[in-house]
């Protein structure tokens, strides 16, 4: 997700965007941060020069039961996809990977990713309460561990379910 939407959803939400970055000693990255953040909070120490995903997690979770942040984004890299879920164990926040969106829908995050092959979509959907699958084919793996299965174009049934969601 952009920069420029963190700034966006913020506004939706009537809250901050706070950057963390930790670094090792003179770094200038923290001044480009703060173009694109409310607030910048830069952990200078030359033990998270190098990466360590345990020190990470460990700084990263004692400042978010800190800070209480509405929402923690974190970069789609190797360092940020390793610490992530770690992350998310140690702070009780939910996690969600490879967003390419978040939307608002009554107060609460909607996020928004793209879906590669029939283990991510089995992965993703793992605990949903209802899943309604759409695919051209009818053949389709999907099919078989989703609640409702539609072998149409997505973007016919998306327009058919708008139209019955504001006649109800």
């Amino acid at each position: 997700m952009k920069c420029f939407r963190k700034r966006a959803l913020a506004q939706d939400l009537s809250c901050n965007v706070t950057a963390v970055l930790l670094t090792g000693p003179n770094e200038t990255f923290g001044e480009q941060l703060s173009k694109w953040a409310d607030r910048v909070l830069v952990l200078e120490n030359e033990r998270i020069n190098t990466y360590d995903s345990d020190l990470y997690t460990s700084i990263l979770a004692a400042l978010v039961k800190e800070q209480q942040p509405f929402l923690t984004l974190m970069g789609h890299t190797s360092w940020g996809m390793d610490y992530a879920p770690a992350l998310a164990a140690r702070t009780g926040y939910p996690l969600a990977t490879d967003a390419t969106d978040i939307l608002l829908e009554e107060g609460r995050p909607q996020v928004i990713r793209q879906m590669y092959g029939a283990f991510q979509h089995v992965a993703g959907i793992t605990g949903a309460d209802c899943v309604i699958a759409v695919n051209k084919d009818k053949k389709t793996p999907i099919f078989r561990v989703a609640d409702y299965g539609i072998a149409d174009d997505l973007f016919t049934v998306v327009e058919a379910l708008k139209e019955k969601a504001k006649s109800a």
